[in-house]
């Protein structure tokens, strides 16, 4: 993805990226992948990526869920995440905040928005939505424009266009890109960074600025905010970004979406077993180590068959052996027909 500096979040879990920062992808398969020891992954660019683009379609979209209650959540994603003392993770007891549900979030919004659908096979498509310009749908390259917010210091926010998305997305590997069912370009920042910042005590002049999010409910949908013009993601570092997100999707997809299930006591144990993480981001919490295991694995898949992904594969699996056969076992298709 990368250009992750993410939250540890709920949407950490479910991805959260924030100020980037950028990973220079190889340009072809017989360049050198970057020094082992720092176990970065990027995703093989395919520099003509066959797809299509259908549309603009006018409809309405809902808008991106907030939370109903700041506070209640606030407890809930601690508790989430293991960082509520009288909440320890593993221990269910009577005063602590029932898991993160469906009713917590507000849907009931909705907007007009530009809708296109990104066709990548007979039967695989992934529908990408955008603010109308003036009323009008945008051209599939139109990079919106929005006035600056509270954050920005007084600079105008850009947005991503279609294009640079749809092309992001089909290059990435089919069993990554299949768990992303939708993205989102928005006009505003997302409404989490807010209470994002509240949680997690970022100071006054460093509040928390999501750069991308996959979103809990649906599961599937990722959000891509605005930024300034000096922050904005490249198409060259966004497919680690997806892949990250996607990462997300499928550890809940598969794992379920309570941390104490067995399949996350599992990864658990096999992260102890392992005693290696890939990132330094990795190290935050168990929930941002699946997402980023999930994006080295996904890396290493687009470029299988060549000598340089034998090399990767080699080196990822002895070093992450426990996480590398969940991995194995699970990404392909695991939790997508519930």
């Amino acid at each position: 993805m990368k250009i992750l500096y993410l939250c540890l979040t709920w949407f950490l879990m479910l991805g959260c990226s924030s100020s980037p920062t950028v990973y220079r992808e190889p340009t072809s398969a017989n360049e050198e992948l970057p020094p082992l020891a720092e176990y970065v992954a990027y995703v093989k660019p395919i520099k003509k990526p066959l797809f299509q683009l259908k549309g603009p379609f006018l409809r309405t979209r809902t808008r991106v869920p907030g939370p109903v209650n700041q506070e209640d959540y606030g407890k809930k994603l601690l508790t989430m995440l293991g960082l509520n003392p009288q909440c320890p993770l593993g221990e269910n007891r009577p005063n602590c905040p029932a898991p993160i549900g469906d009713a917590d979030y507000e849907r009931v919004q909705t907007e007009r928005a530009a809708e296109f659908w990104l066709i990548l096979g007979p039967n695989e498509q992934i529908k990408i939505t955008a603010p109308l310009v003036k009323g009008k749908a945008p051209s599939v390259t139109y990079k919106g424009v929005y006035p600056a917010d509270e954050d920005s210091e007084g600079f105008p926010l850009i947005g991503n266009s279609i294009m640079e998305v749809a092309h992001v997305l089909a290059e990435l590997p089919f069993s990554t890109r299949r768990r992303i069912t939708q993205v989102d370009l928005l006009s505003s920042r997302s409404p989490w960074d807010k209470i994002y910042t509240k949680i997690y005590q970022r100071p006054a002049d460093e509040p928390m600025r999501a750069y991308m999010q996959a979103l809990p409910f649906p599961l599937g949908v990722v959000i891509v905010p605005p930024q300034r013009k000096d922050n904005l993601p490249i198409v060259e570092t966004m497919s680690s970004t997806f892949a990250h997100e996607a990462g997300h999707v499928w550890s809940f997809q598969c794992f379920e979406m309570n941390s104490n299930s067995e399949e996350w006591q599992a990864w658990r144990e096999a992260m102890a077993l392992d005693r290696n993480f890939v990132s330094k981001y990795a190290k935050s919490s168990f929930l941002e180590d699946t997402a980023e295991m999930a994006l080295v694995y996904a890396a290493t898949l687009s470029w299988r068959g060549t000598s340089k992904g034998r090399e990767y594969e080699a080196l990822l699996s002895k070093k992450f052996p426990h996480r590398w056969a969940i991995l194995e076992k699970t990404y392909s298709d695991c939790g997508l027909g519930k």
